[in-house]
């Protein structure tokens, strides 16, 4: 079995706490599993890779605290090398030149038409996007990628990236929270560990995996092992399915950083 080089983590729901506290447990308990799961790796050579649907500008300072030297936003879209000294962008099936968040504009403008009380934008998470939007609500992703087509924007698709644990006083018509992704199609966290794999010429059990929603999930067929936190199985049911002895994942058992701590520590034992 090689040894494992490679960790892409998710950011929110799986490597730092609430409100994006790296120092707090699921219960706003000051911990510092996160932070030292993180020293260790850079001591023994496991590299951390941020693998998350934060923007470019929102992930810099964070990826710097935590000594990060590569990571990959926007669910994909951009891919940052050497601290910030490469930057590698993933457009997708956008037809046009330059970013694609111009006529995503457009599209984000059409689905908050279309879902008057069940989506709305996932404010103030959207300021500097190159790549995506961030919405937040319910709603069939089939059928909105339905509306986007018959509107001319065939080529961008709606990703779930999982429940947010609160409720929003302009959703009225939404029982359960989730986040979402317009983005390009062909632009998601599967084509990017695929590519950032190529870029490294890493072998598939050269890498892991550690997420908290279904788009993280996704990815496990491009990775040698893939962690789910628990608290993303507590708080999307839907997910049940990777308790099945043949689903490729495994589930931690810790919460939030705890749990990316938990599978940092098993990764490196296991050498």
């Amino acid at each position: 079995m090689r040894a494992v080089k490679v960790l892409y983590a998710d950011v929110d729901g799986t490597m730092v706490g609430p409100l994006g506290n790296l120092l707090w447990d699921s219960q706003r308990t000051p911990t510092l599993a996160a932070a030292e799961a993180l020293v260790r790796a850079a001591r023994e050579g496991l590299e951390v890779v941020a693998l998350t649907g934060r923007a470019r500008a929102a992930m810099f300072e964070f990826a710097r605290v935590l000594g990060l030297q590569s990571w990959i936003c926007e669910l994909g879209g951009i891919r940052i090398y050497d601290r910030g000294e490469t930057v590698v962008h993933e457009h997708g099936a956008f037809p046009g030149s330059g970013v694609p968040t111009a006529e995503l504009h457009r599209a984000v403008d059409l689905l908050l038409e279309s879902y008057p009380g069940r989506l709305e934008d996932h404010s103030p998470w959207n300021a500097a996007r190159e790549s995506s939007f961030l919405l937040r609500g319910e709603v069939s992703t089939e059928e909105a990628e339905e509306r986007l087509a018959a509107a001319g924007f065939g080529w961008a698709t709606l990703v779930d990236n999982g429940v947010i644990p609160r409720r929003y006083e302009n959703l009225t018509e939404v029982e359960r929270v989730r986040a979402y992704h317009l983005l390009p199609r062909g632009v998601s966290k599967v084509a990017s560990v695929a590519g950032d794999r190529a870029y490294r010429a890493l072998e598939r059990e050269e890498t892991a995996l550690v997420g908290d929603a279904a788009a993280d999930l996704d990815c496990r067929g491009e990775v040698g092992r893939c962690f789910l936190v628990r608290n993303g199985l507590d708080k999307d049911p839907s997910l049940a399915w990777v308790l099945e002895p043949d689903s490729g994942v495994e589930v931690t058992k810790a919460t939030h950083g705890e749990g990316f701590a938990e599978v940092v520590h098993q990764l490196l034992d296991d050498r």
